[in-house]
């Protein structure tokens, strides 16, 4: 394969490369899998995040070769660190789920690449199964044996009993996980760290602690609202938008118990 490589850019982009420590943004790969024909840097990051949601971090990177083997980026482990107002690092660690060129222009070649959490893979894996006398928890536990990837952990304060009879059929392992996790109202969120990211599973919001801490030493949990912080903007909520939508005001739910066949 022909290599597109932008000389004068290789020298500026090496000499910003090897001072990554005094960038707003770096970009590592714990896995040491780096190109080795290529540098890499983080230009702008767009992150989306969620309780109980896959994250989705988009990240245009800087490079000097624009014949990047696009396939050898699938599935790499990738962290962008941001440096925060007091100095330390805020991780995003994903795996590449999707690797573009964007354009090669002025010795300079831009991509795109999206990292999502480990989890996204059992989206891509689709099972027929049935579970007998199993708990929702040593469901979870079989699915993720099948994930090398795997990094996850149970806050769970109440004890759940098994279900007599529970089936996946030509479902992705994602969506059947979900269904079983919001029966039982479990919600999950991830932590991030240098090296990985973990999934955390838990059922009682009041007890979790706070993912992130927030701007005032005072009040460790508060997040501070600063609007037109202009340029000594620092950590915190810089724009909110209140919407008010329509919904049904109220729900009737019906079961049926094969073991009682009649209407509950």
């Amino acid at each position: 394969m022909r290599r597109a490589v932008f000389h004068g850019a290789t020298r500026e982009l090496a000499a910003l490369e090897g001072e990554q420590h005094n960038r707003l943004l770096r970009l590592s790969f714990p896995g040491d899998d780096k190109p080795d024909d290529a540098i890499m840097l983080a230009n702008r990051l767009v992150a989306e995040e969620g309780l109980s949601r896959d994250f989705r971090y988009k990240v245009e990177v800087l490079s000097d070769n624009a014949r990047i083997p696009l396939k050898k980026m699938m599935g790499k482990m990738v962290t962008v660190s941001l440096v925060r107002e007091d100095g330390t690092l805020r991780h995003f660690n994903g795996y590449v789920t999707e690797f573009r060129l964007i354009k090669a222009d002025g010795g300079y070649a831009w991509y795109s690449m999206v990292l999502e959490p480990w989890l996204a893979f059992a989206k891509l894996r689709k099972n027929c199964a049935v579970f007998l006398e199993r708990t929702v928890v040593e469901i979870t536990e079989e699915i993720f044996k099948q994930y090398p990837q795997r990094d996850w952990k149970l806050e769970l304060y109440n004890q759940y009993d098994p279900l007599s009879c529970a089936i996946q059929y030509e479902e992705t392992d994602h969506n059947h996980l979900h269904r079983r996790w919001e029966d039982l109202g479990l919600h999950y969120w991830y932590e991030h760290r240098a090296d990985g990211h973990t999934l955390r599973i838990g059922d009682m919001t009041q007890m979790q602690r706070s993912i992130e801490p927030g701007g005032n030493v005072d009040v460790p949990d508060e997040i501070p609202y600063r609007r037109n912080a202009g340029s000594g903007e620092a950590d915190g909520i810089h724009e909110w938008r209140p919407v008010r939508q329509l919904g049904p005001s109220s729900t009737t739910v019906g079961g049926f118990n094969y073991k009682w066949p009649r209407p509950q």
